[in-house]
């Protein structure tokens, strides 16, 4: 199996390289001979990436309702790692896991986040960004207890 990826790796490079393939399967697969594949690992590379491009063909709509995602694990990009400090990412990922923001408004906060103007983005900066985009300040006090400021806080005195 080894092999077959390698053999899908170098047909990917080739297409990534020359932002085609100008040979045909046949010239193709009597050039990976050549460099010493047999030819069951070249078919076996064929029908990989015709069941990869047949799996994106059958796709009818992109899907863009966050609720469809049931058991999935939210990654951050490359930029975003890059952008978004540990604090940051450690907090969100607190959120997500206890289910206390949508799917789309953690995405909102992500995409929010990635257009502030600094080179990293904290835990300051999530608390701003939660203020504008969470109203409610009963969900604002379950998300982040620091987050709503004192003077808004009902204080109960017992004598």
């Amino acid at each position: 199996m080894d092999r077959v990826i390698e053999i899908v790796t170098l047909m990917m490079k080739q297409l990534i390289y020359q932002g085609e393939i100008n040979y045909s399967q046949k010239s193709m697969a009597e050039s990976l001979v050549q460099l010493g594949y047999h030819l069951d690992e070249i078919e076996m590379a064929f029908k990989f990436l015709h069941n990869i491009a047949n799996s994106f063909n059958n796709l009818t709509e992109p899907m863009t309702n966050f609720a469809q995602i049931r058991n999935g694990f939210r990654v951050f990009s490359s930029s975003e790692q890059e952008k978004l400090s540990l604090a940051f990412q450690d907090e969100i990922l607190r959120i997500a896991n206890n289910k206390l923001l949508t799917n789309e408004e953690i995405e909102n906060i992500i995409a929010e986040a990635m257009l502030i103007e600094t080179a990293e983005v904290g835990l300051k900066e999530l608390d701003l960004i939660l203020h504008k985009l969470i109203k409610d300040e009963e969900r604002l006090l379950m998300i982040n207890p620091q987050s709503v400021s004192l003077s808004k806080v009902p204080v109960f005195l017992i004598n």
